[in-house]
């Protein structure tokens, strides 16, 4: 599954202070990446995004056929994928399942963030804002 791009608002006590790591492929240089491999192999790594200083993410796949159990539910076939970027020290761990959504679990540093629920029938799309076009994130 590509990856095309993402929309980040950064807040800082409440108040948006950025969009650093935004980016959407073939605008300014940022090209598309690879969310999830068709066929994923333990050890594949890959490029998940790139936008040179902003997104510079990195996947590996570290397991396959994992069971996930969180509070929507027990999830089976997971693929887990550990996470980096050479432009900060974290990193992270997430659990694509076979459900709407794929992303179940991440684990960050000490931060676990889990899908509560899932309700098919509220998908929602998101326009990126026309502010974007100023800051130089999209192409006017």
């Amino acid at each position: 599954m590509w990856y095309f791009g993402e929309h980040v608002d950064n807040y800082v006590d409440g108040i948006l202070a950025n969009h650093h790591g935004a980016w959407i492929g073939g605008v300014d240089g940022a090209q598309p990446g690879i969310c999830m491999k068709a066929d994923p192999r333990t050890g594949d790594e890959y490029r998940q995004e790139y936008y040179k200083g902003e997104a510079e993410d990195m996947g590996r796949v570290d397991a396959l056929g994992v069971r996930v159990t969180i509070a929507a539910g027990t999830y089976t076939g997971c693929v887990k994928i550990f996470e980096w970027t050479r432009l900060e020290s974290a990193t992270a761990y997430k659990y694509h399942c076979k459900v709407p959504g794929a992303t179940v679990l991440e684990e960050k540093d000490s931060e676990r963030v889990e899908l509560i629920e899932l309700r098919e029938d509220a998908a929602i799309g998101t326009a990126l804002p026309s502010r974007y076009a100023a800051e130089g994130v999209v192409a006017p």
